[in-house]
């Protein structure tokens, strides 16, 4: 594996927490229900699973799994919420890395806020300091111990996981808008994407969603392809709520 090839497997492995609560987003789409949103009194399970694939065809799996509740509030609701569940998939030389995105804190991820259509108006995204320092310091591993990168390599791919990380508390909270009352069907949006060294790269965001017959998320995914100095990267979130069994 040479350098460049060696430096994007560990920015993706570093990055995974900073990434998950950054993703780019599609527009919501105009909603054209006829009906309120309603959503169910009771509490109900919202499984989110994050995929990432590496340079090298390997995959980062990320399930996290939250009991969550709809409060009315003004004329929309409130999205209280909290995580039963965490785990993560990844090859044996990035399981550092896993363990920091598996015991990573959702504490600031609630409450959401929906408008009286279902749409989301206000989240908070997650910051979780504690989790970021661990992550540099996994990475800081990782890197000595690649004996074929040199000093600015290993800089340069540590400035990178800083920055991402940096993105993403800017970024805040970023899931999509229509996550709880979807509309069916696909929609994709592409967008430049600026890179530390002032070059640009290309990131394609693909949506496609499904509902359940009262309107409410059945299945939601958000595909991101980034295109970036002649190579591909993947990534996909995946949400579906069901009732707590």
């Amino acid at each position: 594996m040479n350098r460049g090839r060696l430096a994007a497997r560990m920015m993706q492995g570093a990055a995974l927490a900073a990434l998950a609560a950054a993703a780019p987003a599609c527009a919501a789409p105009a909603q054209s229900a006829t009906s309120a949103f309603a959503p169910p009194q009771s509490p109900l399970l919202l499984t989110r699973e994050l995929r990432k694939i590496l340079p090298d065809g390997n995959e980062i799996v990320s399930r996290r799994r939250y009991a969550i509740r709809f409060v009315p509030q003004g004329s929309g609701y409130r999205v209280e919420g909290d995580l039963i569940g965490a785990e993560v998939e990844a090859p044996p030389e990035l399981a550092g890395l896993a363990e920091v995105e598996r015991t990573r804190s959702d504490g600031g991820l609630f409450p959401l806020t929906l408008d009286s259509a279902g749409m989301i108006v206000a989240q908070q995204g997650n910051h979780d300091a504690a989790a970021e320092a661990r992550t540099m310091a996994e990475a800081r591993t990782y890197l000595a111990a690649q004996t074929d990168l040199t000093d600015a390599d290993r800089a340069a791919a540590l400035a990178m996981v800083a920055k991402l990380q940096a993105q993403a508390r800017a970024a805040g909270g970023n899931w999509p808008a229509d996550l709880f009352r979807p509309a069916d069907g696909e929609r994709r949006e592409s967008r430049e994407l600026p890179l530390p060294d002032g070059s640009a790269g290309k990131v394609i965001v693909t949506i496609n969603a499904s509902e359940t017959p009262t309107g409410l998320l059945a299945h939601f995914q958000r595909q991101v392809v980034t295109e970036l100095a002649g190579t591909n990267g993947l990534s996909s979130e995946t949400w579906t709520m069901a009732a707590i069994p």
